[in-house]
């Protein structure tokens, strides 16, 4: 049986990746959207998180 702390290990990655969308989102929303985060262009967001070597499948 796997212990509870290996299966937080596990679940790290999948949340570096949301917090560094999340955190890019809300940076761009600040600049472009006055705050809106629904605002954000896609586009610009894909853009930015491929400047930062962000893997997409």
């Amino acid at each position: 049986m796997e212990e509870d702390y290996v299966k937080t290990i596990r679940m790290m990655p999948s949340c570096f990746v949301s917090g560094q969308v999340a955190g890019t989102a809300a940076a761009l929303a600040l600049d472009a959207a006055k705050g809106d985060v629904g605002a954000v262009p896609y586009a610009g967001l894909r853009k930015r998180l491929e400047g930062q070597n962000h893997f997409f499948a």
